[in-house]
């Protein structure tokens, strides 16, 4: 529930990245540890950098269809998951 995002200055390793991804929104949660193994975490925003490289494997969900929706009682927008409609005349 913060309103702006904490800056870090240093080298991390990644040590979990996960989320959503979809055609109407981002949403990653990120956990860094540094060199001593201090782990911080929370969300990815854009802007991060990357040192040297980043080994990060997407999956794809087939048969679903993600969307964000704006929540009508918190005003957030929320993760709706469904089944993806087939074409007519498709098994």
């Amino acid at each position: 529930d913060q309103s702006n995002s904490t800056s870090f200055d240093g080298k991390f390793e990644i040590v979990s990245l996960v989320g959503t991804i979809a055609p109407d929104g981002v949403h990653l949660h990120l956990s860094l540890s540094d060199s001593a193994g201090k782990t911080i975490g929370g969300h990815l925003v854009e802007g991060c950098r990357i040192y040297t490289t980043a080994e990060i494997l997407i999956g794809e969900a087939q048969g679903l269809r993600f969307s964000r929706e704006t929540d009508s009682v918190y005003g957030y927008k929320e993760l709706k998951i469904r089944g993806r409609r087939r074409p007519a005349g498709k098994a």
